[in-house]
């Protein structure tokens, strides 16, 4: 990190101290959360496919160009 950039979070820390606050930033993701997040990427794709399968089973080739 640039010298910059830590003399700005320092002054961000300063006033988080002078507020009472104390400047925690938790990076750190379970497995459980891991797999949540996975999952919440996953969804739309699979809802949209799913949509396209049934459009193609209902209309055939008018669904190939759309989304149904």
């Amino acid at each position: 990190m640039t010298k910059a950039g830590n003399i700005k979070h320092d002054d961000d820390s300063a006033q988080l101290r002078a507020l009472g606050y104390e400047s925690n930033f938790d990076r750190s993701m379970s497995k459980w959360e891991n797999f949540s997040l996975g999952f919440t990427y996953l969804s739309p794709v699979v809802g949209v496919y799913s949509v396209f399968a049934l459009g193609m089973t209902a209309g055939g080739h008018l669904c190939s160009g759309t989304i149904c």
